[in-house]
């Protein structure tokens, strides 16, 4: 054998000392971890650790989220963290400047923060995490290159504040002779526990989606199950966006249901008993009734779900969950870009301030209403999570001397949230109940409902009023509550049930209303009554009580925090017109909407924080920080964005350009903070304009990263840079300084007299949209060329309706056949393919005369017109579509002599 390998003995030697006796009873693994040699790399190290802990039977998590940045290794139920560094690296000490983590800049001193301060900085925030805001239980932790080990105890509260050695663990060689002793240490009785769920629980729960397709399809034309599938559509159709086909609803709808389903046991919920399947608890509540007929299956998911402590460890398994089990397509189309932690946490500490929190708690202990904080698009739950940390964990909250009990109590009343998904809410509640512990779901304030408060045309969801509110059934009847009925929750649920059961109205239910109240309440009760004999209950009590919330929030206290992604969705994406219509609507009444050129543009986001404001601030201004995650043009952009920011004063708007930092597959984002400036540049009545900026040579944080932790050890915030908006001064750190977009376009926009097309055009502009894909794009491989005709099969649809229309086969004149240059056709710097496509135009760019004679053509123009959207500025005939706004004609006639410009669509990634 060559040398190298005849090393190998002699290091296991050394590792082991003269104890031959003892290393003979040891196991392959614990042989492997002692032959670690100062060659390994960290990783090795690390690997050798994980199989000898597995081999004594301790569960242990490698690189596991701990709130303040991630750990090398996590001893599950055993609340110990070990710190692993490459042999070398610990060789002055564990207390050593740059001894912890690569690229830090934590700690006092030069050459970055200690291995010691890195893993206390985990051990602190993960005791916090695991006593629920009360550092009272005892922990352990260890840093080792795998040969030399260093063990702390951190004690319980009352014995000491600072870590402690732990036995003789103190620059201590690792031996066959006393490996058992630091096996003792690291396994430590007292503190076991369920595992923690996964970071990927999708694997758990796969099998479980095709047990309840099963279930639903005997269930499917059950009158309550149709009812419940109508409404559960009808909100998602309130959002713009539905599932294109029925086929695709009833997969998504037994996918929500499985979500809302684990999301509520994860909260606490349960099973009801088995004689009890379809019994009124708050498990089978809403869309996911249907389930009640499925008791095994319930069963099962139980548990799968009680086999993990989901509440320990800070990573957001919900949301992998949902990431994991509903179609891209779908979050897509619903704009649903989420929040990386890290961003959540750094928004939360700048829009929540000590002063407003001390404020509330001194009106929460005096009995009052507090104004409290929203997130009227909450989503998953990222923001509520670290606003009700930032709560939880802040001085005014520790100073008031609050039980744990009465701390979560605040925190319940504090945070409010809303989304029109019915998914997004219960992975909210159930997130919230893994940082809060046991509580009161009746107290969490986070409901289903559209924050925007417009009515759908023809909806079932429902219409906003301030004395009373309207819920439209699929069969068309109305049924019209007071206002003030509704603040009561169990009179909603007497008033669903009695009427569920065909009895008259409980006595007291709307007490105290009036005569006219209680009038509009007795006729509302009858209403409901023949509602549910024709169409079944279905979800009604928890469906009123969800769509009364924004209405009652509005009538509330202000709200003089807001923190939010809101959806990025534009109009020309919507699915559902009749959404589309009442948002272009609503942002004209409110002065945001621009048409034109820019009206499929508009993003609804936009619309959303100036509606929000005016809707829950109670129209102070004023007095209102928020913040929100927004696409980037917000932050410098004009047209709508322009008119936001002037909405709220350009001098009281903060505006981060963020890059593609939180969003690196969906494009760059900018977040605007509204409210009184805390310092910092921008000139009277501009936004000050900063930037966030990756340190050079560190990775980019995960979405998992807290800010508290590593996130802020390699990202910051500086000036925009010299000439921009705000007037701030420019940082170049290391050269790496980007500025902002300028605020005016350059000459060869075509508005500033610069070079100009041939006809008197900007030069630059975009080009054809070749849409719909069936009828006028070609599948790759399947054209037959000839010298007169050419057959091809056009390609699939992917999006709307054209998803059901498929490929077309066809044969038109070889003339026809362009070879055109896509997005998918693009690589840095050249377009090595090119996609051919069916255009009956001339040189010049003009339609030819007869192409209707072609049978191709004649049946693709009638399939266009029989599938199009139905949206006002939607054309009318294929050929309009091709050439909408002349980008076909412009790039095929006189205007096209010359060089060109091809790039991806968007360009946020320019090739």
């Amino acid at each position: 054998q060559p040398p190298r390998f005849r090393r190998r003995p002699r290091m296991r030697s050394r590792a082991g000392g003269s104890g031959g006796d003892a290393r003979g009873n040891l196991s392959d693994a614990q042989r492997h971890l002692l032959s670690v040699g100062r060659g390994d790399g960290e990783g090795a190290v690390q690997d050798a650790i994980s199989r000898w802990l597995a081999g004594i039977g301790v569960e242990c998590r490698p690189q596991c989220r701990t709130p303040a940045g991630t750990a090398d290794l996590h001893l599950m139920q055993r609340r110990c963290i070990i710190e692993v560094k490459r042999p070398g690296r610990l060789d002055a000490g564990p207390q050593a400047r740059g001894s912890g983590s690569d690229g830090g800049s934590g700690g006092s001193g030069s050459g970055g923060e200690s291995a010691f301060e890195q893993l206390e900085r985990y051990v602190a925030s993960s005791r916090l995490e695991d006593a629920g805001g009360d550092d009272a239980l005892q922990w352990r932790g260890a840093i080792t290159d795998g040969r030399t080990w260093w063990v702390w105890e951190w004690p319980l509260a009352g014995e000491g504040d600072s870590a402690r050695p732990y036995g003789a663990w103190t620059n201590r060689r690792l031996t066959a002779e006393n490996m058992a002793e630091l096996e003792s240490a690291l396994r430590r009785p007292g503190s076991a526990g369920k595992p923690w769920a996964p970071d990927d629980p999708v694997p758990q729960f796969k099998d479980m989606l095709g047990r309840f397709r099963a279930a639903y399809r005997r269930r499917r034309d059950v009158p309550d199950t149709r009812t419940q599938r109508s409404l559960w559509l009808e909100q998602l159709k309130g959002g713009g966006n539905h599932p294109a086909s029925p086929r695709d609803a009833d997969e998504l709808f037994v996918v929500h249901t499985v979500l809302i389903l684990i999301s509520r046991l994860v909260a606490g919920m349960r099973v009801p008993a088995r004689r009890r399947a379809g019994a009124d608890t708050a498990l089978l509540h809403g869309f996911v009734g249907w389930a009640a007929a499925a008791p095994a299956e319930l069963g099962a998911l139980q548990d799968i779900v009680d086999r993990y402590d989901w509440r320990a460890g800070s990573a957001d398994v919900m949301r992998s969950l949902y990431m994991g089990l509903v179609p891209v397509e779908q979050r897509r189309s619903y704009g649903e870009y989420y929040t990386p932690d890290w961003l959540a946490e750094k928004v939360c500490a700048d829009v929540i301030d000590d002063g407003y929190i001390a404020e509330q708690v001194g009106i929460f202990m005096e009995g009052g209403q507090v104004g409290g904080i929203l997130d009227p698009a909450c989503g998953s739950g990222t923001f509520l999570y670290h606003a009700a940390r930032r709560l939880r964990d802040s001085a005014p909250v520790r100073d008031s001397y609050l039980s744990h009990n009465e701390v979560a109590d605040f925190v319940c009343a504090m945070v409010n949230g809303i989304d029109i998904h019915p998914v997004a809410v219960e992975m909210s509640v159930a997130n919230m109940c893994r940082l809060l512990g046991d509580i009161d779901l009746a107290k969490v304030r986070i409901y289903q409902g559209d924050s925007l408060l417009v009515r759908r045309p023809e909806s079932s969801v429902h219409s906003a009023g301030t004395a009373s509110m309207s819920l439209y059934t699929p069969s068309g009847r109305t049924l019209v509550l007071p206002r003030e009925f509704l603040r009561s929750g169990a009179d909603i649920e007497k008033f669903v049930r009695s009427a569920r059961d065909g009895r008259p109205l409980p006595p007291g239910v709307g007490r105290g209303m009036g005569p006219a109240g209680a009038e509009a309440v007795g006729s509302a009760h009858a209403e409901m009554s023949r509602i549910v004999r024709e169409e079944g209950n279905g979800v009604r009590a928890w469906y009123i009580r969800n769509q009364a919330a924004p209405l009652l929030l509005r009538g509330g206290p202000p709200v003089r925090r807001m923190v939010s992604n809101p959806p990025w969705v534009r109009l020309n994406a919507m699915s559902d017109a009749g959404r589309a219509g009442v948002i272009r609507s609503l942002a004209s009444d409110l002065g945001m909407y621009e048409g034109g050129k820019r009206a499929t543009a508009f993003d609804m986001a936009s619309l959303f924080v100036a509606r929000c404001h005016d809707l829950y601030a109670g129209g102070d201004n004023g007095n209102v920080r928020a913040g929100w995650i927004l696409p980037q043009t917000a932050a410098t952009g004009g047209g709508q964005w322009e008119r936001l920011r002037r909405r709220f004063g350009e001098g009281r708007v903060e505006a981060w350009d963020l890059g593609s930092l939180p969003f690196p597959r969906q494009g760059p984002s900018s977040a605007l903070l509204v409210g009184p400036r805390r310092g910092g540049g921008g000139g009277k009545g501009e936004a000050a304009m900063l930037r966030m900026e990756l340190g050079r040579g560190v990775k980019r944080p995960s979405q998992y990263d807290s800010w508290s932790g590593s996130a802020s050890r390699v990202l910051r915030l500086v000036p925009a840079g010299p000439g921009r908006r705000g007037g701030a001064q420019g940082v170049q750190e290391e050269g790496r300084g980007r500025d902002l977009p300028p605020p005016a376009p350059s000459a060869w926009s075509g508005g500033g007299g610069g070079t100009r097309g041939t006809r008197g055009r900007a030069a630059v502009r975009n080009g054809a949209t070749l849409f719909p894909a069936p009828l006028v794009r070609i599948e790759p491989g399947t054209l037959s060329e000839g010298a007169k005709t050419s057959s091809f099969t056009t390609r699939a649809g992917r999006h709307g309706a054209w998803r059901e229309i498929g490929a077309q086969n066809g044969s038109v004149p070889a003339s026809w056949i362009r070879r055109c240059v896509f997005g998918s056709d693009l690589v840095a710097f050249c377009a090595p393919t090119r996609t051919a496509c069916v255009l009956p135009v001339g040189p010049d760019g003009g339609w030819l005369d007869g192409r209707a004679s072609v049978g191709f053509w004649r049946d693709a123009a009638s399939l266009y017109a029989a599938n199009r959207g139905g949206g006002r500025h939607t054309p009318a005939t294929l050929e309009a579509r091709l050439d909408y706004q002349g980008g076909l004609s412009w790039q095929l006639g006189p205007a096209a002599a010359g060089p060109f410009v091809a790039y991806n669509k968007s360009g946020s990634r320019m090739y």
